[in-house]
């Protein structure tokens, strides 16, 4: 437990140390502030589609997320759940269900 403590006390010194620096703060608050744009302003296909990134991404790559949902598109709104199944495991996706 002790060696998990300080691997995690060090992750949450290098997380302040990056809110410390400018650009990664202004990067962030930007982000937050599109995500509260869409969450006001945005249709439910735009909401759908960014939780549908989340989701992806998540224990993933960003990048593969990125190529998965550009390729399949309104398919994550068109698709049945087998469709999307089969399109998610042909692209590599970890978790295709």
């Amino acid at each position: 437990m002790g060696e998990w403590r300080v691997a995690l006390d060090e992750l949450v010194m290098d997380v302040i140390s990056l809110t410390q620096r400018n650009e990664v703060r202004e990067l962030v608050e930007r982000r937050l502030q599109q995500f509260k744009t869409l969450g006001k302003e945005g249709s439910c296909d735009d909401i759908f589609s960014e939780l549908s990134f989340c989701i992806l991404t998540a224990n993933f790559s960003a990048e593969k997320g990125i190529a998965i949902q550009k390729a399949i598109g309104v398919g994550f709104l068109m698709m049945t759940q087998q469709e999307l199944e089969q399109a998610l495991r042909k692209m590599g996706h970890r978790y295709p269900q």
